[in-house]
């Protein structure tokens, strides 16, 4: 490398990254990134927290969040993604980015919650317990 080759801090990234992340290391991971997709009976938090340790691995990629919501929703399974095009009447992909993400971020905190209704109910319902309201 030349003496003052390097002006920016862009400029190091790339070498550094070109030097230390060749293409060849770098197809694999592209690939997962771009052909991820749900497992069957994957909660949508799991996929997506899955998802984002993948993106943190791959963090020099740095894929605009246009792509990244066009990626999750393609790998998404029917069911989800049925579920998703349902709580946002039809129009997720034509959401704007940020919106998306947005709302992706909150669909993941519903799922956690809804995932957890749902083991708390089956926990009770295997100890052989009902649910009763009492009125107050």
């Amino acid at each position: 490398m030349a003496a003052n080759s390097v002006s920016s801090w862009d400029d190091f990234a790339k070498l550094f990254l070109r030097k230390y992340f060749p293409n060849a290391m770098i197809v694999k991971p592209r690939n997962e990134i771009n052909q991820f997709v749900q497992l069957e009976r994957e909660s949508f938090w799991k996929y997506l927290d899955k998802f984002k340790n993948l993106l943190a691995w791959c963090s020099h990629y740095s894929l605009d969040q246009a792509c990244l919501c066009q990626i999750i929703y393609e790998g998404l399974d029917q069911q989800t993604q049925t579920m998703l095009e349902s709580i946002c009447h039809g129009g997720f992909l034509s959401m704007s980015a940020t919106i998306g993400w947005e709302f992706l971020k909150d669909l993941v905190k519903k799922t956690m919650q809804w995932e957890a209704a749902t083991d708390d109910s089956l926990i009770l319902s295997l100890l052989g317990v009902e649910c009763i309201m009492f009125i107050m």
